[in-house]
């Protein structure tokens, strides 16, 4: 819906309306779709969205655009990661909150992004959490929140020995049912 910004405002406006005041209205959105895809275009998007009624002031911002007929694997590929355009809309908009969404690997580069002057307000990560959840969300409260770490050492053997109990119940309940079966089996007289 990059394309049609007054949609969006009017979709943000009517959730808005049903919302208390205290809850944020945001908006996950890419910088442009196909040809319509200029940071002026971008700029138009965000002012309208953010104007009232809807008031949204805080963008999630995929830092790339969508190319339609590309897959889902491919649109995070082909087209090109431009953080900078976020970094601007930061500069541009300082009473709007924007978090950085797209192409961030690790807790290194939020931690990074988070105390750069860019003016971001959050970091989305995405492909990196699903790829390798453990090694990005293990920490991220210590590391990015700076929360006490409470025996999170040994968190990921608790949850493989806990899986590897609920594995073996399940691998017992299994054997179970196919020995019941099996004796009811060998039993065709008892059978009606």
């Amino acid at each position: 819906q990059m394309r049609t910004p007054d949609l969006v405002q009017a979709i943000a406006a009517s959730v808005r309306a049903v919302l208390p005041s205290t809850v944020d209205v945001t908006v996950k959105m890419r910088l442009g779709v196909d040809e319509h895809d200029s940071f002026e275009h971008l700029v138009d998007f965000v002012r309208i969205v953010s104007a009232p009624p809807a008031s949204v002031t805080r963008f999630i911002v995929h830092a790339r655009k969508a190319i339609l007929g590309l897959s889902a694997r491919e649109n995070v590929e082909v087209p090109p990661l431009r953080w900078e355009w976020v970094e601007q809309l930061c500069k541009l908009f300082p009473n709007l909150q924007f978090d950085l969404n797209g192409g961030v690997q690790t807790l290194e580069e939020v931690d990074d992004l988070l105390s750069s002057d860019k003016g971001f307000a959050g970091i989305m990560v995405g492909r990196a959490v699903r790829d390798t959840p453990w090694d990005l969300l293990a920490h991220a409260d210590s590391r990015i929140y700076g929360r006490p770490r409470t025996g999170t050492d040994n968190v990921l053997q608790e949850v493989a020995a806990e899986y590897a109990r609920y594995a073996d119940e399940q691998m017992a309940m299994q054997h179970a049912a196919v020995a019941a079966s099996e004796e009811i089996r060998q039993r065709p007289h008892e059978r009606r």
